[in-house]
């Protein structure tokens, strides 16, 4: 499947599911987007874009492209969007990301990328103090509680696989 029709069926799963109507001209809206997206792959949403880490964290260039794009007819007409998802699993995402703010999107999912770019090198503890370490780095303005406790809710949830 093309990744702007996964995206459109991401959209109006956020939408009837998140509450969350996409505004492009938003830069919240945005911002969230990306985050969500990255997320939802970690829960088997096949999205096909690729991410570098930014200032605010995992950032896909041709996702945004694509939401750039996006004209609210062809959202409209996506009806059954359950099929266009795959095997994203929609009810762990909303267990997960239901009722988080910006800030903790934008955490969790640069805890996400520094743990996928670690856990071939480190294991257990060492792994979980490295990425606790390089996030603190790169989110210098988190407590220090912060980005511990967004580790150990992405482990419990089980995004974080010893086995990656």
């Amino acid at each position: 499947m093309e990744k702007k029709e996964t995206l459109l069926a991401f959209l109006r799963f956020l939408k009837e599911r998140c509450s969350f109507s996409f505004n492009k001209d938003s830069f919240e809206d945005r911002l969230q987007l990306q985050k969500k997206v990255y997320v939802a792959g970690f829960l088997g949403l096949g999205h096909g874009y690729r991410f570098s880490r930014y200032i605010r964290g995992p950032y896909s260039p041709p996702l945004a492209k694509d939401y750039y794009s996006i004209e609210s007819e062809e959202l409209k007409r996506i009806e059954d969007y359950s099929s266009s998802l795959g095997s994203f699993d929609g009810e762990r995402f909303l267990d997960l990301v239901g009722g988080k703010s910006t800030r903790w999107l934008e955490i969790a999912a640069t805890v996400l990328s520094v743990w996928a770019d670690y856990c071939n090198t480190f294991h257990g503890e060492e792994l979980k103090k490295r990425v606790v370490l390089t996030v603190k780095g790169l989110k210098g303005s988190a407590t220090s509680d912060e980005i511990p406790d967004i580790f150990s809710e992405l482990e419990r949830k089980g995004l974080l696989k010893t086995n990656c």
